[in-house]
């Protein structure tokens, strides 16, 4: 993917807020969630730009992977019960999966 380093920035940023959000637990910090899902959204925007300037095999994969990493954040910010912290922490690793070069 060209903009690789760019990426690996946008990656790291999002990791360091998606893991601050998770160190609230059990408190859910409504702030921490929001600073996450935003860094996440932009990052696969950068993904989504990225995979048009230059596609390759398993992109589709990748990005549904992301996708779902964003719906369970988002569901943590907005649970219907309890925080599925749980949940956020599979997300989490499989953010960790997706990271540019792997």
């Amino acid at each position: 993917m060209s903009g690789a380093p760019h990426l690996a920035d946008q990656h790291a940023e999002a990791l360091t807020l998606l893991e601050a959000a998770l160190a609230s637990k059990p408190q859910r910090n409504g702030d921490a969630f929001t600073a996450a899902t935003q860094a996440l959204s932009r990052y696969r925007e950068a993904v989504i730009a990225a995979q048009a300037e230059r596609p390759a095999p398993g992109d589709r994969d990748r990005l549904s992977k992301l996708s779902a990493v964003i719906a369970l954040v988002i569901a943590g910010h907005y649970p219907l019960g309890a925080t599925q912290w749980d949940d956020i922490d599979k997300a989490r690793g499989w953010f960790v999966e997706l990271a540019p070069g792997t």
